[in-house]
């Protein structure tokens, strides 16, 4: 079954005032992710789905202000949010791109490409493709997310989906939800985390 994109909207409108509380548990692995890119001074770096814009303190941190932060986000609940976020930590170098990803007009190649938690984006062709044409060749990519287990662990899945049905609106794909990356990601490693559910 295919994202579903006012679906997303809505609860991601209610999730809003919420959602940084709810992803404190989540922050070992944000900064394992933001750490796998290799950030420099200068970089350009798109952050996909940016939604409260939690991953910026810790970009800005690495790509100085001469770095430029992408930050792709279709919610304006969420994105109100980040421009707080942004304008409180003094960022002068985020660009807000308001839109789905695949309908995103990005304004610059990026260095390095931040998918955190953002698996209805990573099932879609379109999106995928928008971000990777506005990429240097070669350019650091860093993945974090949910996945099932494997099948023989089959009941425990009932306990991810329940934990993560409020962020994501299909469950297409999530025995790999990386596999359409690989169309573009050529050279790459995974860790499993949560004892495989991440």
């Amino acid at each position: 079954m295919a994202a579903k994109p006012a679906v997303a909207l809505q609860r991601y409108a209610e999730l809003a005032g919420e959602y940084d509380a709810s992803c404190q548990r989540m922050e070992p692995i944000r900064v394992r992710t933001i750490a796998a890119l290799n950030l420099r001074r200068g970089d350009v770096v798109i952050d996909v789905c940016a939604g409260t814009g939690l991953s910026f303190a810790q970009i800005e941190a690495r790509i100085g202000p001469s770095g430029r932060i992408i930050a792709i986000e279709q919610s304006p609940h969420m994105m109100r949010v980040a421009r707080n976020r942004a304008a409180a930590g003094g960022f002068s170098n985020i660009t807000f791109v308001p839109a789905a990803v695949q309908d995103a007009c990005i304004p610059a190649l990026a260095d390095a490409i931040l998918f955190n938690y953002t698996h209805d984006v990573l099932q879609s062709h379109a999106a995928l493709a928008n971000v990777f044409e506005h990429a240097h060749p070669g350019a650091r990519v860093a993945v974090s997310g949910t996945k099932f287990f494997p099948w023989w662990l089959a009941p425990l899945n009932l306990f991810v989906a329940l934990r993560s049905w409020r962020y994501l609106t299909t469950f297409e794909g999530i025995t790999k939800p990386y596999q359409n990356l690989l169309d573009y990601v050529h050279c790459w490693e995974m860790e499993n985390r949560f004892g495989g559910m991440g």
